[in-house]
Protein backbone atom coordinates (compact mmCIF):
# COMPACT_ATOMS: atom_id res chain seq x y z
CA UNK A 1 0.00 0.00 0.00
CA UNK A 2 1.23 3.62 -0.97
CA UNK A 3 0.32 6.80 0.40
CA UNK A 4 -0.27 9.26 -2.25
CA UNK A 5 2.76 11.10 -1.60
CA UNK A 6 4.89 8.20 -1.59
CA UNK A 7 2.89 7.88 -5.45
CA UNK A 8 3.84 11.37 -6.28
CA UNK A 9 7.83 10.91 -4.70
CA UNK A 10 8.34 7.75 -7.26
CA UNK A 11 6.54 10.16 -9.90
CA UNK A 12 9.10 12.98 -9.10
CA UNK A 13 11.96 10.55 -8.44
CA UNK A 14 13.59 11.67 -11.87
CA UNK A 15 12.60 15.25 -11.22
CA UNK A 16 14.10 16.13 -8.55
CA UNK A 17 17.25 14.04 -8.90
CA UNK A 18 18.41 13.93 -12.53
CA UNK A 19 20.48 17.21 -12.19
CA UNK A 20 20.74 19.71 -14.10
CA UNK A 21 18.75 23.13 -13.54
CA UNK A 22 15.69 25.10 -13.69
CA UNK A 23 14.38 26.78 -16.68
CA UNK A 24 11.87 29.76 -17.24
CA UNK A 25 8.46 29.13 -17.53
CA UNK A 26 4.99 30.48 -17.03
CA UNK A 27 1.53 29.76 -17.45
CA UNK A 28 -0.59 31.47 -19.98
CA UNK A 29 -4.49 32.65 -19.46
CA UNK A 30 -4.53 30.24 -16.54
CA UNK A 31 -8.00 29.23 -15.24
CA UNK A 32 -9.39 30.67 -11.93
CA UNK A 33 -10.86 28.74 -9.04
CA UNK A 34 -13.15 30.02 -7.09
CA UNK A 35 -13.27 29.38 -3.31
CA UNK A 36 -15.12 30.95 -0.41
CA UNK A 37 -13.90 34.38 0.69
CA UNK A 38 -10.41 34.16 2.77
CA UNK A 39 -8.18 37.27 3.83
CA UNK A 40 -6.08 36.01 1.22
CA UNK A 41 -8.86 36.55 -1.17
CA UNK A 42 -11.63 34.21 -3.13
CA UNK A 43 -9.66 32.90 -6.07
CA UNK A 44 -6.48 30.96 -7.01
CA UNK A 45 -4.70 29.98 -10.21
CA UNK A 46 -6.27 26.33 -10.90
CA UNK A 47 -2.53 25.28 -12.76
CA UNK A 48 1.11 25.68 -11.46
CA UNK A 49 4.10 24.84 -13.26
CA UNK A 50 7.97 24.05 -12.68
CA UNK A 51 10.13 22.90 -15.26
CA UNK A 52 14.03 21.30 -15.62
CA UNK A 53 16.52 20.57 -17.98
CA UNK A 54 18.15 17.65 -16.82
CA UNK A 55 21.42 16.66 -17.52
CA UNK A 56 20.58 14.20 -20.41
CA UNK A 57 19.21 17.56 -21.72
CA UNK A 58 15.43 16.20 -21.35
CA UNK A 59 12.93 18.79 -20.64
CA UNK A 60 10.99 18.07 -17.74
CA UNK A 61 7.50 20.03 -17.14
CA UNK A 62 5.53 19.80 -13.88
CA UNK A 63 2.13 20.62 -13.84
CA UNK A 64 -0.33 20.61 -10.97
CA UNK A 65 -4.02 21.27 -11.62
CA UNK A 66 -5.44 22.25 -8.34
CA UNK A 67 -8.76 22.77 -9.08
CA UNK A 68 -10.67 19.94 -6.99
CA UNK A 69 -13.08 19.40 -9.64
CA UNK A 70 -12.03 20.36 -13.06
CA UNK A 71 -9.84 19.28 -15.77
CA UNK A 72 -7.79 22.05 -17.45
CA UNK A 73 -7.21 21.50 -21.67
CA UNK A 74 -3.88 23.47 -22.43
CA UNK A 75 -1.38 24.00 -24.95
CA UNK A 76 2.38 23.38 -23.59
CA UNK A 77 4.89 25.08 -25.77
CA UNK A 78 8.41 23.47 -24.91
CA UNK A 79 9.49 27.03 -26.38
CA UNK A 80 12.73 27.22 -27.95
CA UNK A 81 13.43 23.55 -26.90
CA UNK A 82 14.08 21.55 -29.71
CA UNK A 83 12.50 18.06 -28.98
CA UNK A 84 11.39 14.66 -30.02
CA UNK A 85 8.24 14.85 -31.30
CA UNK A 86 7.11 11.66 -28.25
CA UNK A 87 6.42 12.86 -25.05
CA UNK A 88 6.07 10.64 -21.77
CA UNK A 89 3.73 11.68 -19.68
CA UNK A 90 2.95 10.53 -15.83
CA UNK A 91 -0.18 11.71 -13.81
CA UNK A 92 -1.07 10.91 -10.33
CA UNK A 93 -4.66 11.33 -9.49
CA UNK A 94 -7.42 9.81 -7.92
CA UNK A 95 -11.38 9.83 -8.68
CA UNK A 96 -11.18 12.60 -5.82
CA UNK A 97 -8.90 15.11 -4.16
CA UNK A 98 -10.61 13.56 -0.93
CA UNK A 99 -8.69 10.15 -2.20
CA UNK A 100 -5.92 8.44 -0.47
CA UNK A 101 -4.62 4.92 -0.33
CA UNK A 102 -5.31 2.10 2.22
CA UNK A 103 -5.89 -1.70 2.78
CA UNK A 104 -9.67 -1.14 1.57
CA UNK A 105 -8.54 1.05 -1.75
CA UNK A 106 -4.41 0.07 -2.42
CA UNK A 107 -5.15 2.14 -6.20
CA UNK A 108 -6.90 5.11 -5.19
CA UNK A 109 -4.35 7.03 -6.01
CA UNK A 110 -2.00 5.73 -8.74
CA UNK A 111 0.39 6.84 -11.34
CA UNK A 112 -1.19 6.30 -14.98
CA UNK A 113 2.12 6.40 -17.48
CA UNK A 114 1.62 7.19 -21.37
CA UNK A 115 2.91 8.91 -24.29
CA UNK A 116 1.73 11.75 -26.09
CA UNK A 117 3.01 13.15 -29.73
CA UNK A 118 4.23 16.57 -30.03
CA UNK A 119 3.28 18.67 -32.87
CA UNK A 120 5.27 21.21 -34.42
CA UNK A 121 6.35 23.47 -31.35
CA UNK A 122 3.19 22.42 -29.08
CA UNK A 123 1.48 19.69 -26.96
CA UNK A 124 -2.14 19.80 -26.45
CA UNK A 125 -3.00 18.13 -23.26
CA UNK A 126 -5.62 17.92 -20.74
CA UNK A 127 -4.48 17.95 -16.80
CA UNK A 128 -7.22 15.97 -14.62
CA UNK A 129 -8.98 17.61 -11.90
CA UNK A 130 -6.54 17.61 -8.87
CA UNK A 131 -4.17 15.79 -10.48
CA UNK A 132 0.34 16.27 -10.91
CA UNK A 133 1.36 15.69 -14.41
CA UNK A 134 5.13 15.01 -15.49
CA UNK A 135 5.47 15.74 -19.35
CA UNK A 136 9.27 14.74 -20.20
CA UNK A 137 9.98 16.11 -23.51
CA UNK A 138 13.84 14.26 -24.71
CA UNK A 139 15.68 16.31 -27.06
CA UNK A 140 15.91 16.33 -30.94
CA UNK A 141 18.17 13.59 -31.63
CA UNK A 142 20.17 15.60 -34.02
CA UNK A 143 20.65 19.68 -33.99
CA UNK A 144 19.43 19.44 -30.19
CA UNK A 145 20.41 22.89 -28.24
CA UNK A 146 22.37 23.28 -25.31
CA UNK A 147 21.26 22.16 -22.00
CA UNK A 148 23.18 25.97 -20.92
CA UNK A 149 21.09 27.99 -22.99
CA UNK A 150 17.87 29.86 -21.92
CA UNK A 151 14.63 28.42 -22.20
CA UNK A 152 10.66 29.03 -21.44
CA UNK A 153 8.04 26.82 -21.44
CA UNK A 154 4.50 28.24 -21.79
CA UNK A 155 1.13 26.02 -20.47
Amino acid sequence: MSTPEAVVREQLSDFFHGGGQVVDNEVKDNAEVSTRETPLGSSYEALVTNATVDKGGTLNLLVVNRSPDDDIKSRVEPGSFQHATTVDVSVVTGRTYHDFNNAEHPEAVTIQKSRATAHDTSLTWTFPAHSVTLLRFPPEKTGATSSDEKRTSHV
